[in-house]
């Protein structure tokens, strides 16, 4: 799984991010936490058969200036899946202008 950041069409890898896995309930519990590596690539393991949200680190976005595209549901079943192919996607934060005079 990787996490990048993409710009006009383009998209790079984001290294040392926190990306956390959410239970799929009301409480919206982290459950695992893992960070990226230098190549946006991720691992999550022993993580229970359940549905999860999978998201990038609130407070990392905003220490970056990014803005995610939202949070991925995903499904672990009983078989011990290994689960792959899920981008987490982000892009500059909007900037808002300020009106001084």
């Amino acid at each position: 799984m990787k996490a990048c950041s993409s710009q006009g069409g383009n998209s790079r890898p984001l290294s040392g991010v926190t990306i956390e896995l959410l239970t799929f309930d009301a409480a919206r519990k982290p459950l695992r936490q893992t960070r990226t590596a230098f190549d946006g690539f991720y691992i999550l393991e022993s993580v229970p058969p359940g549905q999860y949200l999978l998201r990038i680190c609130p407070a990392d976005l905003q220490r970056l200036s990014l803005a995610d595209t939202g949070q991925r549901l995903i499904t672990v079943s009983a078989k011990g899946d290994i689960i792959n192919g899920v981008e987490l996607l982000v892009r500059d934060a909007p900037r808002y202008a300020t009106n001084r005079r």
